[in-house]
């Protein structure tokens, strides 16, 4: 019932329209009750890769999807912008314009480093971080030589698309993750905008935390094979944080929907 949900590209709810000046935000809105639950995609996704959890979590609580700047159907500034504290700046509108309080905020992949930024800038008024397989929040050496090479493939046209293409194929997917699966997210990932995929990954290859421990905030990391951010890293910015490793891919909460599902309920019902 996911994968199809997934491939008809649906996830029901109402159609959201953030005015952002010269350029809109959008998403879906679902449910009803405290907290609220924002919900944020991945590099080159859309909300409908976190459709398990807003189905569950929509029963009891409201939530908000959205799609990133440039992704899905959300436009994009004329600057286009693409730094992670731009896109985090995005979601800190949309909870002060939907007048959102408290929250809990769940992302994926980059939509989990724009939540990390987003729960810093928001302070007090998120209850709870989930943090499903999220991209590096401080690089190691390794990771920024990683991360500043790519960025540099996906700017160039004549090897733009084959590194997209070895993204996708080599680093999202395990041996073990369905086939259907792995075309649908495939076929989605590689349509999106060259230009959101090039900035938000430069954006990626730039960021860095230097927030102060968000030592008062409930959260849960959940990662599949080849996390981005060690342990200690995670302890050391999220003192609170329960840590989960799972042997899945990038998309835990696809291919381990029940469980990732599971741990976003706890946190939010201990919010």
């Amino acid at each position: 019932m996911i994968l199809g949900r997934m491939v008809d590209g649906q996830v029901r709810g109402t159609e959201i329209v953030i005015e952002r000046g010269s350029w809109s935000l959008r998403g879906i809105e679902r449910g009803e009750g405290a907290p609220t639950v924002v919900f944020i995609h991945g590099w080159t996704c859309d909300h409908t890769t976190l459709s398990p959890q807003i189905d569950r979590m929509s029963m009891n609580h409201r939530c908000i999807a959205l799609d990133i700047r440039g992704h899905g159907k959300s436009e994009s500034p004329d600057n286009e912008s693409w730094e992670i504290e731009d896109l985090a700046g995005d979601v800190v509108d949309a909870v002060d314009s939907l007048g959102l309080d408290p929250v809990v905020l769940v992302g994926h992949s980059m939509g989990g480093t724009i939540a990390y930024e987003a729960a810093a800038r928001l302070g007090p008024r998120v209850h709870g971080l989930a943090l499903l397989h999220p991209m590096p929040l401080r690089h190691t050496p390794e990771s920024q030589a990683l991360f500043d090479a790519v960025a540099g493939q996906l700017g160039s046209d004549e090897s733009h698309t084959s590194t997209r293409e070895a993204i996708v194929d080599g680093a999202m997917f395990t041996d073990e993750t369905s086939p259907e699966l792995r075309r649908h997210l495939r076929d989605l990932m590689l349509a999106t905008r060259s230009d959101a995929a090039t900035g938000c990954w430069g954006g990626l290859a730039h960021y860095d935390s230097a927030h102060q421990p968000m030592s008062d905030l409930n959260a849960v990391v959940v990662s599949g094979v080849r996390a981005a951010n060690d342990d200690a890293l995670i302890k050391t910015l999220l003192p609170l944080a329960r840590i989960e490793h799972l042997s899945t891919g990038s998309f835990v909460q696809l291919e381990a929907a029940a469980t990732v599902t599971d741990l976003v309920s706890q946190l939010v019902a201990a919010s």
